[in-house]
C-alpha cells in the first residue's frame, strides 16, 4: 500500500470526501440531483458513507460527526470510518483513491491510516489470491504535509511486516527465519542488527530464553536492532523489549476461576 498526495494532473476516478455538516455539501460540485439523493439518503439511513454513481468514476461521502469528541476519540473514529469505507470499495475494486475533506477540522491521516490497514491481506499460500485480492494499491491525500505523508508510510509498513510475520506458518518462519526478517529490514532501511545464537545466549546464561526454546526443535536466537538517527532529538536512547515466540505449545490454566479453560 502506497499513500501519496494528490498531484494536479492525476485524475483519479474513485474519490472520498469527508464533511461534517449537511451545508458543507454545497461548496461541492454536486447536481442538484445529487444533492437532493445524498439528503435524502441521510435522513432515511444509518450508513454514514453514500456513494454517487458517474460511471465510471464514484464519489463517496463520508460523514464524520463531532459531538463534541476528544481529539484522541475522534482520530480513531477517523480510523475505524475509513477501515469500513474499505468493504464498501471493495465492490468496485479501485487500484486508486482519493481522500479530500469539506471541513478542515477532519483528520484526512488517521480516516488515510485506517483505509490502509484495513485494506491489509495475507494472501501468499492462496491459491485464488488473484480472485481474493481487493485492488487498492494507492490512496492519495488532499495535502502538501510530505512529513506528516511519509510518517503514515512508515507506520503502515511497519503494522504490515508485522502482521505478516504473525500470519506466516511456523514451517517458515522459525526463530531462525524471524531473525533473518530482521537483517533484511536492518540492510534496507539503515538500522544495526545482531543475531545472538543459541552458543551466545548459552554464554550469557539467558536462562529464560533457553527454558521456553527447549518446547521446540530449532535454536533460538536473540536480535538486537538499533537505529541511531543523523541528528537524534532526544539525550538518551529509547529502548523496547519484546518476545518473538514463533511457536505456541498451549499450556493450563492457572486461574483459580471455574471452567476458565473452557471459556478462553
Amino acid at each position: 500500500m502506497k499513500i501519496r498526495a494528490v498531484r494536479k494532473s492525476d485524475k483519479i476516478k474513485h474519490r472520498i470526501i469527508l464533511f461534517s455538516e449537511t451545508e458543507q455539501l454545497k461548496g461541492l460540485e454536486l447536481s442538484t440531483a445529487e444533492l437532493a439523493y445524498v439528503n435524502g439518503r441521510l435522513k432515511e439511513t444509518t450508513d454514514q458513507l453514500l456513494d454517487i454513481n458517474r460511471y465510471p468514476e464514484f464519489i463517496y461521502l463520508q460523514k464524520i460527526s463531532f459531538d463534541g469528541t476528544e481529539e484522541n476519540q475522534l482520530k480513531e473514529k477517523m480510523r475505524i470510518a475509513g477501515n469500513q469505507a474499505i468493504s464498501k470499495l471493495g465492490i468496485h475494486k479501485p487500484k486508486e483513491v482519493l481522500i479530500s475533506s469539506a471541513n478542515d477540522l477532519l483528520l484526512l491521516f488517521d480516516y488515510a491510516e485506517g483505509m490502509a490497514l484495513g485494506a491489509y491481506q495475507f494472501l501468499k499460500y492462496f491459491s485464488d489470491k488473484a480472485e481474493r485480492k481487493n485492488g487498492l494499491q494507492t490512496i492519495c491525500i488532499d495535502s502538501e504535509n510530505n512529513s506528516a505523508i511519509k510518517e503514515l508510510n512508515a507506520v503502515v509498513y511497519g503494522v504490515y511486516k508485522a502482521r505478516d510475520l504473525i500470519n506466516e506458518p511456523l514451517n517458515h518462519l522459525s526463530a531462525i527465519q524471524l531473525a533473518k526478517e530482521a537483517v533484511k529490514a536492518g540492510e534496507k532501511y539503515g538500522f544495526k542488527v545482531e543475531i545472538l545464537n543459541k552458543k551466545k545466549i548459552e554464554t550469557l546464561k539467558m536462562g529464560g530464553l533457553l527454558a521456553v526454546n527447549r518446547g521446540s526443535q530449532d535454536p533460538p536466537t536473540f536480535t538486537i536492532m538499533e537505529y541511531t538517527p543523523a541528528r537524534p532529538v532526544n539525550s538518551k536512547p529509547v529502548i523496547l523489549v519484546g518476545k518473538g515466540v514463533v511457536y505456541d505449545t498451549g499450556g493450563l490454566s492457572l486461574k483459580p476461576t471455574a471452567n476458565s479453560m473452557d471459556s478462553m
